[in-house]
């Protein structure tokens, strides 16, 4: 196995055993950005708040599509049954309260220096409509959010930029912190401060993905538990839009 391949893989885990090089990352990563890039548009000529996720999604598959040309699997990346269950339900609590924990530290910082408070307009038709609650918990929260965004980000451009930046420790260092900005970037709808938040929540998620030996699992539930406690709270009427 190549050498950055070794960097990349640990004892306990399959990750990258066919090995990539970094140009072949870098045509991997260019060709997800010009789709999203591509589909971006259509979002705001179909006005639909649905729309993007359906880009994450088909996001996916792009990514599927470049997994099988390069002979991997998402198994390989960390979509693959945790090898004891109760120590990735004892990462699911740990990470959700560190997350949880983490939010509010950030949430205060905003506060004292006066930075805002998210923009959750895009939530304004939520509260008492259970049609919207079906949608926003089940096909955007856990389908296009805690499946699609994880895969996506931390399991596929987290690991593609891991290569391009060398495959040592500080590449996994300046891969996580870059995909965490562009999660971030991709919550500007709600504004700079919904921007320092999201991108918070990159790096936490990034955290536990590599603590946790790069598995998916832990973090795919996190996500879906954290958007599933936010839109509830926002359908209740308890978070005002």
């Amino acid at each position: 196995m190549p050498q950055s391949a070794e960097k990349l893989a640990d004892n306990e885990s399959p990750s990258y055993r066919s090995a990539i090089s970094k140009k072949q990352a870098i045509t991997d990563l260019l060709l997800v950005v010009l789709y999203i890039v591509a589909a971006i548009p259509f979002a705001y000529l179909f006005k639909s708040v649905f729309f993007l996720p359906g880009v994450i999604i088909f996001s996916l598959v792009v990514c599927s599509l470049l997994l099988k040309w390069r002979g991997q699997t998402w198994r390989e990346l960390g979509l693959r049954r945790p090898e004891k269950l109760w120590v990735a339900g004892l990462w699911v609590i740990g990470g959700y309260l560190f997350l949880a924990l983490t939010l509010t530290l950030v949430q205060l910082f905003l506060k004292q220096f006066e930075l805002g408070t998210p923009d959750y307009q895009v939530f304004a038709d939520l509260p008492g409509n259970l049609f919207l609650l079906f949608m926003w918990l089940i096909p955007v929260s856990w389908g296009a959010a805690a499946f699609g965004e994880e895969m996506l980000l931390r399991g596929f451009v987290l690991n593609r930029l891991a290569v391009i930046f060398g495959g040592n420790r500080l590449a996994w260092i300046l891969a996580a912190t870059t995909q965490a900005v562009v999660f971030g970037l991709g919550h500007l709808y709600q504004g700079w401060a919904g921007f320092y938040i999201a991108t918070t929540v990159g790096l936490v998620m990034s955290l536990i993905y590599l603590l946790n030996k790069r598995n998916l699992w832990p973090i795919i539930i996190i996500h879906g538990l954290v958007d599933t406690f936010a839109i509830l709270a926002i359908y209740l009427g308890v978070i005002k839009v």
